[in-house]
């Protein structure tokens, strides 16, 4: 696949998507089977341990943690691998396709239909869709 064709093709999804230059949000995610869930509810048997999570992380990371706020101590635990009920979007497009194409493959099958999340986050509270997906079509580089 050319270069230019995959950015047409997200240039266009994006101008479908946000027509007036809102401003929309991105995630990008390795496999089309994962779901788009936060990192706590992919393991069930943490189930209600969220305070425990963090009353963890803030009594061994505490020296590090100059701030009260729970907010930011949840953006640090999400930082540090930490199961949070936060999920990661970007405005940077490329990061998202970083984050859909970075990670150790081994064989192409590995990576299965690696794809990007497109959010208007102006449409969440409207009637109009405020989440689409766009697939990042893989062509190995000896085809």
């Amino acid at each position: 696949m050319r270069r230019g064709t995959f950015f047409d093709r997200l240039a266009e999804a994006k101008r479908k998507f946000d027509p007036h230059g809102q401003g929309a949000w991105y995630r990008g995610m390795k496999k089309s089977s994962y779901k788009l869930e936060p990192s706590y509810l992919r393991f069930p048997q943490l189930g209600g341990k969220e305070h425990n999570l963090m009353a963890r992380f803030t009594r061994q990371g505490a020296r590090f943690l100059d701030t009260k706020d729970k907010w930011e101590r949840l953006a640090f635990m999400q930082h540090y691998g930490v199961p949070t009920k936060l999920m990661d979007w970007t405005t940077n497009v490329t990061a998202a396709i970083y984050f859909a194409l970075a990670f150790k493959v081994k064989t192409e099958e590995e990576l299965e239909e690696p794809h990007i999340w497109i959010l208007n986050p102006f449409h969440l509270n409207g009637s109009k869709a405020a989440l689409a997906k766009f697939s990042i079509t893989w062509t190995s580089p000896r085809s």
